[in-house]
């Protein structure tokens, strides 16, 4: 059995990592059977050495996310915890490391899934891409972000 302490800088950045919602860290026990335990500016995780280190890179994305100015909501620790336990921390990792600024008031908006990442990507080296898929899947959000963001750096002069 292998235990890991995660520090913060605070209390509130500690939270800030599981949407400030103590279920959400009974879902992670739950969904990648760990133990996991919250007081003040830190976070500890106990179990199978392979899990604890999935748990453990996952709150360590979060937190970069976190700190790059990405609201973590309920939302974003649901998708985070599946995409860890289907695909694994490295895929998460990726996804936040996708980001496209469409405003400096506005947060960056990241890919939920690894399907939006390469929807995102072949928009960028194709210019023309066709987006086929379910509804609700965010496929026009996103393109219009692109079409934003292109606009904003002079890439095309009308959208």
């Amino acid at each position: 059995m292998a235990t890991e302490t995660l520090h913060f800088e605070s209390a509130h950045q500690a939270q800030l990592i599981f949407a400030n919602d103590t279920g959400n860290l009974q879902r992670l026990e739950t969904e990648l059977g760990v133990k996991a335990v919250s007081r003040d500016g830190w976070i500890k995780l106990e179990g199978d050495k392979n899990k604890v280190q999935v748990a453990k890179e996952m709150f360590e994305t979060l937190n970069g996310a976190s700190k790059s100015g990405t609201p973590l909501r309920l939302r974003e620790f649901d998708q985070a915890l599946e995409t860890v336990k289907n695909e694994g921390a490295d895929t998460l990792k990726s996804l936040f490391k996708e980001r496209i600024q469409t405003s400096t008031r506005k947060p960056p908006i990241h890919p939920k899934t690894a399907g939006q990442k390469n929807y995102i990507e072949a928009m960028r080296k194709h210019d023309v891409t066709f987006g086929l898929g379910p509804a609700g899947t965010g496929k026009p959000y996103l393109a219009m972000a692109m079409a934003v963001t292109a606009l904003k750096a002079g890439t095309v002069s009308r959208i």
